[in-house]
């Protein structure tokens, strides 16, 4: 996978780059949701429309909560400053902080559902409209060169993810839906 870091010679540059890439997201996943917002919806059990105006506002949390801003600025779009050199330790520490506010912000992320029960952690059941929005996100990351697409991110990751059971096999289903339109566009193409 190649680095998503980027060094910029001002902050004026460094903060477009972050409002096109949120931007360019923003329509990637708009239009995965074109693509596979209702069979999805369905299969979940999800309600369309609520899935719909969660898909319209997705990763605005990047844009208002200043948390969550400073510290994807300071590790991926990096500029220099007089007090955070480029290579900064506290980048990644700001980065980290970012990052636990954006799940806590947004419930589409694993990590929002993980809860502490008797000193262990448990992961509690997503409500289906969160597990469309994930699979949606993954296949709007998945769109960049940078990142896998969504099918290998989950064979990589769900039997290394605290998940809960009735969460992954809802994901397993949109995944499997999501592999075969997959093939059959590749097989599309490989007959005209």
């Amino acid at each position: 996978m190649k680095s998503n870091i980027q060094t910029f010679d001002t902050k004026e540059e460094a903060r477009d780059a972050f409002l096109r890439d949120v931007s360019n997201h923003r329509e990637l996943i708009k239009k995965a949701f074109d693509k596979y917002g209702e069979v999805f919806c369905k299969v979940a059990g999800a309600d369309y429309s609520t899935v719909e105006a969660r898909i319209t506002a997705h990763d605005l949390s990047k844009l208002s909560n200043k948390i969550e801003t400073i510290g994807i600025m300071a590790y991926f779009y990096r500029f220099p400053t007089e007090d955070l050199p480029i290579d900064s330790p506290r980048r990644k520490y700001m980065y980290q902080r970012s990052l636990l506010a954006h799940y806590h912000e947004n419930s589409y992320y694993l990590e929002h559902w993980i809860d502490m029960s008797n000193g262990q952690f448990v992961a509690l059941e997503m409500d289906p409209e969160s597990i469309v929005e994930m699979v949606l996100d993954w296949i709007a990351v998945g769109e960049n060169s940078k990142y896998m697409p969504a099918d290998k991110y989950w064979a990589c990751r769900k039997d290394k993810k605290l998940i809960n059971d009735k969460t992954k096999e809802i994901v397993d289903k949109l995944i499997d839906l999501y592999t075969l339109s997959k093939v059959k566009k590749d097989e599309q193409q490989a007959s005209t």
